[in-house]
Parts: structure tokens; C-alpha cells; sequence
């Protein structure tokens, strides 16, 4: 489903799959990232959705989540890579104006 990487205090989490939209896939990748978020309490959390076309409203309410959990602990979720239809659906939602989101993954991560 994704791999995580990290640097320095940043944590990369590269997503594979065009599609997260089994609720269990949801289920257990919100529950991996808020298991790195606890042990790692990273700066930054980027995740890389080059891959990704299409995202549920049940992902995007994990996303939410997971951008609470990070802020709570002092630091930042950065969303990068977004294919055209997924940056559509966040700038038809608004979430584009609560998410930090970056054309690439260096831009994220400086």
C-alpha cells in the first residue's frame, strides 16, 4: 500500500496503489501513519500521492485526521505529488485551504 522513509525529522510515506478505496485498506493505512505519527512524532509528515487517482471521502476524513494528530504533536502534513483529479476533488471540497500541498517532494520537504 505505501512505504515509509525517513529524513532527519521529516517522514516520507510513498503511496502504490491508484485507488485507496477498500475500507479496510483505509482502516489499516490510518492506523500505520498514526503509529508512526506516535513512535516517530515527526516535524513534518509528507505523502507522496504520485500514484494515487481517486481518493473516498473515508480517506480523505482519515487524511483529516492524521493532519490533527501530526499538529498535535507540534508538526506538519504535506501532501505532494497530486495527480489532476485528486487536486480537483480537494480544491472542489476546500481542503486545499486546510492541507499544505506541493507540486513536488522537494518542495515539501525544504
Amino acid at each position: 500500500m505505501f512505504s515509509i522513509e525517513k529524513r532527519d525529522e521529516t517522514i516520507v510515506a510513498r503511496f502504490y496503489g491508484p485507488r485507496i478505496t477498500n475500507v479496510n485498506d483505509i482502516r489499516n493505512t490510518g492506523q500505520a501513519l498514526m503509529c508512526v505519527i506516535e513512535e516517530e512524532k515527526p516535524i513534518t509528515l509528507v505523502l507522496d500521492l504520485c500514484k494515487v487517482n481517486y481518493l473516498p471521502s473515508a480517506m480523505l476524513g482519515k487524511l483529516a485526521a492524521i493532519r490533527t494528530s501530526v499538529s498535535k504533536h507540534g508538526g506538519k502534513l504535506r501532501l505532494v505529488n497530486l495527480q489532476e483529479p485528486v487536486r480537483q476533488l480537494f480544491e472542489m471540497t476546500r481542503l486545499n485551504t486546510i492541507f499544505e500541498i506541493f507540486t513536488d517532494l522537494e518542495s515539501a520537504l525544504n
